[in-house]
């Protein structure tokens, strides 16, 4: 009987899948405000008779994690039990709830097969990220929660071979009704408890009620088991006279379970909440985990005429299981691609076990793989601390479109490990280790992502986020200038409604807040038809414009009545969530000189928050010129003066921002001149005179002197001369910039040469007042020898009015009139005009002295007798010096 209604495939109730298009800013699905699960079985909830342990409720725990990047109140409730708990998460962290009641009056386990009243609820005032993780010691398992907003009403369970070291380690899968009357359809692919292989089970569910299968034992002993799998099994809501289909959630697992190869002993628990089948895709990328690469795959077919290519070569159909899935172990990435929508299930195997030796780290664990038709760009993931996780080996697999890879950061930095991806050139992949504790995965580029980690024979798992976009039902919002057909709006932007349906129904009526009397469409027509997946999808639109003026989230339903013999034929209702954003608010940034001639660069400066959506269109109308789409634009300023400009930005569901009429400035370019004087010598002050001004009216703003010399530069607010002193003989650039008012720059550098001073010198002559002249030797010299000194002396006796006291020639002669000290200054000028002097003390000596003397004993000469002499000579009282 299985393989009958297998033939039907996944979309024998695609008509009831719920439009789960992404209504946040990063377009992803497992982001929301309602979420439900079930306290899954669990190894550790029997006693060693099978029992469920009532006394502890037994040795594990459930408990959930929260992630927002905004600050959200959560509400964790068991309705029935009268159980409730409220968290306040802080932005971008990960908030942990304490564990589910497991005991008395509030015991939350699922521990039988059948109907509870178990299901439990969270909600929350802002979206969230939701993950659930169930754990003893060495035995745990983990999932993400998936909004109910986005759920379907059909699924298939996939688990695996049921082989374990413990009794009560039963493959299990359940269903949760999100609401009231809800009609459930079971057909298990293999014995349960109660139930046999194809059997048809039928039961009605409320609001949070569950229903429960465990594969059948087939064998058990004291410290092992083996029981039935229960891949392939269908749980689907149907409609009945009285009601329709409705949305449900889906979980597959096991309460402990062994994939080994080599009778390897170890064993772990795994849970994960189902895909709808709206989720399933025709191409997965996958990756290989870390420390144990060889994973084993399961491909679910939703067709067993299905062409599943693995790698590029076809795979067999005599390797189809039970008409449902394929299963291979493989060490690498791969390419897994199908004609028609297929599911992929990665496990993660026994430690030791295909090869993959990681020193006893690791066990089982499934993991639900999302196609690369259903992205994400924005998650944070927690790395968890609980269970026997060792710190050092938590890991996420990333794969995303090559030419997006440089836009993809882990806590705000980018991973280097890329690694190209062999089944498709145009992708590349990341396995990068991680530390315990939240995560934020963001990328331009949409990605798929496992998240992962191991202890002591223990392990954790779960697809780290994926879109739930149904194809074939889709409510979509137009507008003149949306890119994206999702439920969206914004504040204030008519646009029109449209919806697809995989059928041509036999009425269709819109129920849509603000807008009450919209008549039932009895005949509808369809505007166009297209093909997906072979099947024939007819869109019908409201053909009124509406509006919003309030932003929120409102719900439309559609009723229509489906004339195919499914079990959603009747009339049924359709809920989308349509979402009115703000419009976004424009800002910009000007990069000019304001110079006439010069370019001027616009920017946009918009600021997007998390709750924005994207910006796709970027609009400048500069003067009076056509509009131009850029996000940075440059034009070469052509006119001065005041030139207007209008900007506004789009986003990508089609919301305009208001406009922004402003002006910018620009000036014809100002005259920068000056002068510097003539002689410019080191070490004196060198005078620069302005002689810029402005052009066409407008003023000059300041001045800003630089002169090259590394020294402080000098910001004028007024034109005015400046000096400066240069402390090293050589060529300075030295330049002027003036800046108009509104802020049109020009500059001027001039080279100025400093040269150096002389070093003036020179020999003084020793003279007596008789001499006919004093002789001076000049000794002046320069460090650049270059020639042609100018001389100027003065001898230092101005009041000698016989005779001139200066001379200009090198080496000059003076006549003195009188004995005595004298000022001596020479000063020489070089070809530069750069001035060196000295100063020195001059003598001149008096008269020559006059001899006279005479003999007293003229006898004495002639013989050997003494002589006496009478010295009679004289000196002049002006003579300087003895004799």
């Amino acid at each position: 009987m299985h393989s009958s209604f297998l033939n039907k495939a996944l979309f024998l109730n695609i008509v009831c899948l719920m439009i789960s298009h992404a209504i946040f800013a990063q377009d992803f699905s497992n982001k929301g405000k309602d979420f439900w699960i079930g306290y899954g079985s669990h190894v550790a909830m029997y006693n060693a008779n099978g029992d469920a342990n009532t006394t502890t409720g037994g040795s594990q725990n459930l408990v959930l994690y929260f992630t927002s990047d905004r600050a959200a109140n959560v509400k964790v409730e068991i309705p029935s039990l009268g159980y409730s708990k409220t968290y306040v998460i802080s932005a971008n962290s990960v908030t942990f709830s304490e564990p589910l009641p497991k005991i008395l009056s509030q015991d939350s386990r699922i521990t039988e097969e059948g109907k509870s009243d178990k299901g439990i609820h969270i909600t929350s005032d802002i979206a969230i990220i939701a993950y659930a993780h169930i754990y003893d010691g060495s035995v745990s398992g983990a999932t993400l929660l998936l909004p109910t907003n986005t759920l379907g009403r059909s699924y298939y369970s996939i688990n695996y071979k049921q082989v374990s070291n413990s009794p009560n380690s039963y493959s299990y899968a359940y269903v949760i009704a999100t609401e009231d009357s809800t009609n459930i359809e079971i057909i298990p692919s293999a014995n349960t408890k109660f139930n046999n292989a194809g059997d048809v089970i039928k039961v009605t569910l409320n609001k949070g009620q569950v229903y429960n299968l465990f594969g059948r034992e087939i064998s058990r002993s004291n410290n092992s088991s083996t029981g039935e799998d229960l891949t392939g099994t269908l749980i689907r809501s149907v409609a009945t006279a009285t009601s329709t289909c409705k949305r449900i959630a889906v979980f597959s697992g096991s309460g402990k379970i062994s994939i080994s190869n080599n009778n390897a002993q170890t064993a772990d628990n795994y849970i994960q909440q189902a895909l709808p089948s709206n989720a399933w895709g025709k191409k997965y990328l996958t990756m290989p985990t870390a420390k144990m690469a060889n994973n084993i795959f399961r491909v679910a077919v939703s067709d067993p005429n299905a062409v599943v290519k693995l790698n590029g070569n076809v795979l067999a159909t005599s390797g189809l299981v039970n008409n449902f899935y394929y299963e291979f172990n493989s060490a690498e990435a791969n390419s897994i691609e199908s004609n028609v929508p297929i599911m992929v299930a990665q496990y993660i195997t026994t430690s030791s076990s295909y090869g993959n030796v990681n020193n006893g780290n690791g066990d089982p664990e499934m993991i639900y793989l999302s196609p690369i038709e259903q992205t994400i760009n924005k998650v944070t993931i927690n790395s968890t601390p609980n269970a026997r996780i060792i710190d050092t080996l938590h890991f996420v697999n990333i794969v995303l479109p090559k030419n997006g890879a440089s836009s993809l950061f882990i806590d705000g930095v980018a991973p280097t490990n890329q690694i190209a991806h062999p089944g498709d050139p145009n992708y590349v992949y990341y396995q990068v280790p991680l530390k315990s504790g939240a995560h934020t995965i963001i990328a331009d580029s949409g990605f798929n992502a496992i998240a992962y980690g191991y202890g002591n024979v223990e392990s954790y798992g779960y697809n780290a986020g994926t879109n739930v976009t149904d194809l074939y039902q889709r409510l979509t919002v137009n507008n003149q200038f949306g890119t994206v057909k999702l439920p969206a709006t914004c504040r204030g932007t008519p646009f029109k409604v449209s919806i697809t349906l995989p059928y041509q129904p036999l009425s269709l009526a819109w129920n849509i807040p603000k807008y009450p009397n919209i008549p039932v469409n009895t005949a509808p027509a369809y505007d166009s038809t297209y093909q997906i997946n072979g099947k024939t999808i007819y869109r019908y639109s409201l053909n009124t414009f509406l509006v919003y003026d309030s932003v929120g989230t409102y719900n439309i339903q559609i009723k229509v009545f489906n004339p195919t013999g499914d079990g959603c034929s009747g009339e049924q209702s359709i809920d989308f969530e349509l979402v009115v954003y703000s419009p976004p608010k424009a800002a910009f940034q000007i990069n000019t000189s304001h110079c006439l001639g010069d370019s001027v660069i616009f920017n946009d400066n918009t600021i997007v928050n998390e709750t924005d959506r994207k910006l796709i269109s970027y609009n400048w109308k500069i003067d009076n010129g056509s509009y131009i789409d850029a996000k940075k634009l440059s034009i070469l300023s052509n006119k001065a003066g005041s030139i207007p400009f209008n900007y506004y930005v789009i986003t990508d569901i089609g919301c305009l921002s208001d406009t922004i009429s402003s002006n910018f400035n620009i000036d014809s370019l100002p005259k920068v001149d000056f002068i510097a004087q003539q002689i410019k010598c080191l070490g004196k002050d060198i005078v620069f005179k302005d002689s810029s001004f402005a052009r066409n009216g407008s003023q000059l703003l300041n001045w800003v002197w630089n002169y090259g010399d590394n020294t402080a530069k000098d910001s004028l607010l007024t034109s005015t001369s400046v000096t400066h002193k240069f402390d090293t003989t050589k060529n300075y650039n030295v330049s002027l910039a003036v800046t108009t008012v509104n802020g049109c720059k020009q500059q001027k550098t001039t080279i100025i040469k400093v040269s150096p001073n002389p070093k003036a010198g020179f020999i003084l002559p020793e003279i007596c007042l008789n001499d006919a002249f004093a002789e001076f030797k000049d000794t002046s010299s320069i460090v650049d020898n270059s020639n042609g000194f100018k001389y100027n002396w003065d001898f230092g006796d101005a009041l000698n009015t016989s005779t001139s006291n200066t001379d200009n020639v090198a080496n000059p002669k003076h006549k003195y009139l009188s004995a005595g000290n004298y000022q001596v200054k020479e000063t020489v000028t070089s070809l530069s005009g750069c001035v060196g002097d000295k100063v020195e003390t001059f003598t001149v000596n008096g008269a020559y002295p006059k001899s006279l003397f005479t003999i007293i004993d003229s006898n004495a000469l002639c013989t050997n007798v003494a002589m006496q002499l009478n010295n009679a000579s004289t000196v002049d009282i002006g003579t300087i010096g003895k004799v």
